[in-house]
């Protein structure tokens, strides 16, 4: 049944971690969607010369403190903490080779808060962890102790105990489980995803005055259903928004919600990139996010997860 608003005040974040039970990149850059709209972050994109070529850059500045807010939660704080780490304004490109420093904290506190409200029974990254290590280990005993078991016993031990690490590791992610909670919670923002997907003209007129475009679209982000939302509101969200400034001229004179959509894939994109790059001598290396809201609406709902 479709429902007008976000189950229990859950972050755009909380959302699609409970669908997927991972916190992809999509989720973090819809928070900072999400905190822009709320108030906290004003976004300027920057237009700069490198060598020969047009480039893209986007300023970030702190409007509202948030270290002590009430209103925000955990993951918030930490992800508002780990942006302005230097003050009140950054670049996105100057989180390059250090974001990713505090993505595990910020993936933590998800975590951590939809286990203390219930809708996790444990954290679901640990139990994937969990399972992977068990499966590296049976692997680990077959291969080493392979030709001392076999000549011992019989080559379809190591074999089977082989065979058993791989099924663990490829069944590894699909072993989180949520809670009684967190299942109806799922089928509420199945609701959600309901509405936003088919929402028409007729349907949302009378919901101008909320402003409920701006309200919903981080988590039509989040739910890879950013293009049909702003599809939608084409004819009747006219106004560009407060909390971004863009240098695209059409921006103050022909505003739609598309050319804001195709603001965000793009700042979505250069995210992606500096949230998850990390110097060649850090362990991991970076991380495979599939980022953008481009063709079905931000990634489509995968993206890999840390």
């Amino acid at each position: 049944m479709p429902i007008y608003t976000p189950p229990n005040k859950l972050t755009p974040t909380e959302i699609g971690t409970i669908i997927d039970e991972s916190v992809d990149i999509k989720d973090i850059s819809s928070a900072i969607i999400d905190l822009a709209i709320r108030g906290y972050i004003q976004i300027k994109e920057l237009k700069e010369k490198v060598l020969f070529f047009d480039s893209t850059d986007y300023q970030l500045i702190n409007i509202k403190k948030f270290e002590d807010d009430a209103k925000l939660k955990d993951h918030e704080k930490r992800l508002l903490g780990a942006i302005f780490f230097r003050g009140d304004t950054t670049k996105i490109s100057a989180l390059k080779n250090r974001f990713y420093k505090d993505l595990p904290g910020i993936k933590d506190a998800v975590y951590n808060e939809l286990v203390g409200d219930g809708y996790f029974p444990t954290s679901p990254d640990k139990v994937r962890k969990t399972y992977i290590t068990f499966g590296i280990i049976l692997i680990a005993v077959a291969s080493f102790g392979f030709t001392g078991i076999s000549t011992i016993f019989s080559i379809s031990i190591p074999i089977g105990i082989g065979a058993s690490g791989l099924l663990l590791l490829a069944f590894a992610k699909f072993m989180p489980v949520k809670t009684k909670k967190g299942v109806e919670t799922y089928y509420l923002i199945k609701g959600l995803e309901e509405y936003i997907g088919t929402a028409e003209k007729d349907r949302i007129k009378f919901q101008e005055k909320e402003n409920i475009f701006e309200k919903l679209l981080p988590y039509a982000m989040t739910l890879g259903l950013a293009t049909k939302w702003c599809t939608a509101f084409e004819g009747i969200y006219k106004t560009p928004p407060s909390w971004y400034t863009s240098t695209n001229p059409a921006w103050n004179s022909g505003f739609t919600p598309m050319l804001l959509m195709h603001s965000m894939d793009n700042m979505t994109n250069t995210m992606q990139t500096a949230f998850t790059s990390s110097p060649r001598s850090a362990a991991g290396g970076g991380s495979g996010f599939g980022g953008g809201f481009s063709g079905g609406g931000f990634g489509g709902g995968g993206g890999g997860s840390w």
